[in-house]
C-alpha cells in the first residue's frame, strides 16, 4: 500500500478527535442533537485549522444511516463512502478553479433534484471567496431559500472578501489558531499510535513552528521523522527548522541574572555556530521576557505553551520588575536595529551588553554603598591634606618683575588672623613653593587674597580663609585635578576683579554642596543577629528585617506589603494589602516561609490574610521616606548660596526639577 502522509492519514473523523475549536464543536453538537439545522454554514479561519475537516464530519452527521447525530457511526455505507470521497450526494467544489458564473449556474441546475442515496444533498464549496461577483449574485437566491434536501457548507480563509449579502445568509463559525500546547498534545498522540520514538521538547518546537496550523505541524513532523531516521529528537528538530532553542534563551537569562558577561558572550558564540538567525533569537527572547513579566505580576496567566512553565516561574523570582521591563524595551529596540544592522550578531551582542550594563539593580546597589564609600574616603583624604597645609609655613608673595626669586619663609604663627577683604585695584602675584602637586592643586581651589606686589603675605595662608573649616569635596578635587596644568615653582596670577572673586567663592561653596550623603532608608540596617518570632510584632523590627531581605522577586514584594497581625506559637499571621492581592496566590506561602526562616532564629509558618490595611505598610513607608528625602533635596538645592547667586547674576529661573535615584 502506498504511503499516506500524516496530515491525511490522521485527519479527524469525529468531533471528539478534533484538537481545539471547542466553541465551534459545542454549537454544532448541540444543534445536531436538538435537530436545529441551518441550511448554510460558513467556516472561516487560517490554513490548517480544520475548516474542511469540520465540514466533512458535519456531512457524515447529516447523512449517517443511523440518523442525524453528532456522533456518526463510521461503519455504515454512507459514512465509508464520505470518508473515502466517493459519496455521490456530497459535491465538493474548489471555488478557486471554478470562478466563472457559468460554473456556478451549472452547479445550481441540479439543486432541485432530490439526493440519490443520502438524506441531504450537500454542496461543500472550499475557498468560496475566490468566486466572482457574478457568481455570488447567481448563488444568492438559492443560498437564501434552498430546497429542504439541500445544505450548503462554505469554507474560506478570507471572509472579508465575501459580500455582506452572502454573510447574512449563513451561520458563520470562525476557527481559531491552535496554541502550541494543543498541537504538541496531538502530535504526541500521533507518534504514540505510529510507534515512533520522540522527545517532548521536540514537539514543543514543532508546535511553535506550526504557528497555529495543525496541517503545517503534521507536515513538519513528516519531515522531521525522515531527517531523524525514524526518531524525533529536539536537537535535530531545532537544526532542521532553523529556530532558536528554548534552552538557549533560558541560558541567556540565567547569565543575565548572575551578571556573568563571559557566559553571556559564550552563549552568543554558540548560537552563531548553530543558528545564525539572530532576528528569530531576539523575537523569542522578547516573548520570553513578556512571559516573565506576566509571571511576576499575574502568575495565573502564565501558560505552559513551551513546556517550561515551572522553570519560568523560578526565573521570575531572580529578576526585579524594573529589570524585566528594561530588558523588554531593549529587545523592542533591538528588533528595529537588526533590520539596518550590517552584522546582526554585533547588534544582538550590543543589546545584551546594554542589558548587563544599564540594569537598575546595578545602579541601585552601587550608588548606595560603593560610590558613597569611595567619595567618603576621598573627602577624608582631601581634609587631611588641608589640615597638613594649614600647619605648614606660609607662602611669600614675590614681586612681579622678579618671579624667580624666593624669599625666606617666615615662622608659622600659632593663631593666624583672618585675612582682610581685598581691594578692587590691587594686583597680586601668588608664589607657589616647591610642595607636592596634590597640595598645590587642593590649595588652588580656594581664591587667594591679594596684596601689594612688594609686600609679604602677612595675613596668613590662603587656605586659612573663612571657608577653611569646610573640607574640599572629592568631586571638586578630582575636577580641578583634571583641568589643571603642571606649573613651575612660581606661577604668576592674573588680575582678579571683585566680581570674579565672589563668583569663585560661590562656585566653591556649590561644589561643597554637591556631595549628598545617602538617605538612611537606602542603607540596609545591620541586625545584631537572627531575631525571635515575638520581636516581629514591633513595627520597626519588621521594617528593618525587610530591609535586609530586599525587594527583588515576588515573595519579598509580598512581604513589603504585609503587616504582622499576631504571633501564635510558630505561626506568623500577616495582613496583606488588598490592593496588592494580584501578586499573591496560595503557592506563595512556601516561598514566604522559606524566606522568613532564613532570617529568624527558629522555624516558622506563614498565614496570609488579604484585607483592607489602614495602617502604613513597609512599602508605603519606604515610598514616603523616599518622597520626603527628594523634597528635602530639592529644598536644599534651591537654598544653596551658589544656586541663588547664579539666579541673581544671570536673572535665571529653575525649571521643574526631576530627581531620580
Amino acid at each position: 500500500m502506498a504511503y499516506q502522509v500524516l496530515a491525511r492519514k490522521w485527519r479527524p473523523l469525529t468531533f471528539k478527535e478534533m484538537a481545539g475549536q471547542t466553541h465551534v464543536l459545542r454549537t454544532l453538537i448541540h444543534a445536531l442533537d436538538a435537530q436545529r439545522l441551518h441550511h448554510a454554514y460558513l467556516f472561516t479561519g487560517t490554513r490548517g485549522v480544520g475548516k474542511t475537516t469540520v465540514a466533512r464530519i458535519l456531512a457524515r452527521c447529516l447523512n449517517c444511516e443511523t440518523g442525524v447525530t453528532s456522533s456518526p457511526c463510521g461503519e455504515c455505507g454512507t459514512c465509508q463512502e464520505i470518508m473515502s470521497g466517493r459519496f455521490i450526494d456530497l459535491i465538493e467544489v474548489d471555488a478557486a478553479s471554478r470562478t466563472k458564473v457559468e460554473d456556478t449556474r451549472e452547479l445550481l441546475e441540479n439543486v432541485q433534484y432530490a439526493p440519490s442515496r443520502g438524506r441531504y444533498k450537500i454542496y461543500l464549496i472550499d475557498e468560496v471567496h475566490m468566486l466572482s461577483t457574478h457568481s455570488f449574485n447567481a448563488l444568492l437566491k438559492t443560498l437564501e431559500e434552498p430546497p429542504p434536501h439541500v445544505k450548503f457548507l462554505l469554507a474560506t480563509t478570507d471572509p472579508q472578501k465575501l459580500p455582506i449579502t452572502v454573510l447574512s445568509r449563513c451561520l458563520q463559525f470562525h476557527l481559531k489558531n491552535l496554541v502550541p500546547s494543543q498541537v504538541a498534545n496531538y502530535l504526541q498522540s500521533v507518534l504514540t499510535a505510529e510507534g515512533i520514538e520522540y522527545e517532548e521538547k521536540a514537539l514543543w518546537l514543532l508546535g511553535q513552528a506550526a504557528a497555529g496550523s495543525m496541517r503545517d505541524a503534521l507536515t513538519l513532523l513528516d519531515q522531521c521523522i525522515s531527517f531523524g531516521e525514524g526518531v524525533v529528537k529536539a536537537d535535530a528538530v531545532a537544526e532542521l527548522l532553523g529556530t532558536p532553542d528554548f534552552e538557549r534563551i533560558y541560558s541567556i537569562l540565567d547569565a543575565l541574572s548572575e551578571r556573568d558577561g563571559e557566559s553571556l558572550l559564550a552563549q552568543v558564540e554558540e548560537a552563531a555556530t548553530q543558528n545564525p538567525d539572530f532576528v528569530a533569537l531576539a523575537t523569542l527572547l522578547q516573548k520570553t521576557l513578556h512571559r516573565l513579566a506576566l509571571a511576576q505580576t499575574v502568575p495565573a496567566a502564565v501558560s505552559n505553551d513551551d513546556g517550561q512553565q515551572q522553570r519560568l516561574m523560578e526565573l521570575a523570582g531572580r529578576f526585579s520588575a524594573d529589570d524585566v521591563q528594561l530588558y523588554y524595551q531593549i529587545c523592542v529596540q533591538l528588533l528595529q536595529e537588526l533590520t539596518n544592522a550590517s552584522e546582526k550578531r554585533i547588534g544582538f551582542e550590543m543589546a545584551l551588553l546594554r542589558m548587563l550594563a544599564f540594569s537598575p539593580d546595578v545602579f541601585a546597589g552601587s550608588h548606595g554603598s560603593v560610590d558613597h564609600a569611595k567619595g567618603s574616603g576621598e573627602d577624608a583624604t582631601a581634609s587631611n591634606d588641608i589640615k597638613k597645609k594649614s600647619e605648614s609655613p606660609t607662602a611669600v608673595t614675590q614681586p612681579q618683575n622678579d618671579p624667580h626669586t624666593e624669599s625666606p619663609e617666615p615662622e608659622p604663627e600659632p593663631e593666624p588672623e583672618p585675612e582682610p577683604e581685598p581691594e578692587p585695584e590691587s594686583e597680586t602675584v601668588l608664589s607657589v613653593e616647591q610642595r607636592p602637586a596634590e597640595e598645590q592643586q587642593a590649595e588652588s581651589v580656594k581664591t587667594a587674597p591679594k596684596a601689594p606686589p612688594s609686600a609679604t603675605h602677612e595675613q596668613g595662608a590662603p587656605w586659612e580663609s573663612d571657608h577653611a573649616e569646610s573640607p574640599i569635596p572629592a568631586s571638586a578635587y578630582e575636577e580641578f585635578r583634571e583641568s589643571s596644568q603642571p606649573s613651575s615653582s612660581q606661577v604668576p596670577a592674573r588680575d582678579t576683579t571683585p566680581d570674579e572673586s565672589a563668583s569663585g567663592q560661590a562656585h566653591a561653596h556649590h561644589e561643597e554642596s554637591r556631595e549628598i550623603p545617602p538617605r538612611e532608608s537606602d542603607v540596609k540596617p545591620v541586625l545584631p543577629g537572627k531575631i525571635g518570632l515575638t520581636d516581629l510584632t514591633d513595627t520597626e523590627t519588621w521594617y528593618q528585617l525587610l530591609q535586609t531581605i530586599g525587594m527583588n522577586g515576588i515573595a519579598p514584594s509580598l512581604l513589603w506589603n504585609c503587616l504582622v497581625e499576631k504571633i501564635e506559637a510558630d505561626q506568623i499571621h500577616l495582613l496583606l494589602d488588598e490592593t496588592q492581592s494580584a501578586l499573591y496566590s496560595a503557592d506563595q506561602n512556601n516561598a514566604l516561609t522559606s524566606l522568613l526562616t532564613q532570617k529568624l532564629a527558629g522555624d516558622c509558618k506563614v498565614k496570609v490574610t488579604v484585607t483592607a490595611v489602614t495602617a502604613e505598610t513597609p512599602a508605603a513607608r519606604r515610598r514616603r521616606e523616599k518622597a520626603e528625602a527628594i523634597a528635602a533635596l530639592e529644598n536644599r538645592f534651591q537654598a544653596d548660596p551658589g544656586v541663588m547667586g547664579l539666579l541673581a547674576r544671570f536673572d535665571a529661573s529653575i525649571e521643574e526639577m526631576r530627581i531620580e535615584k
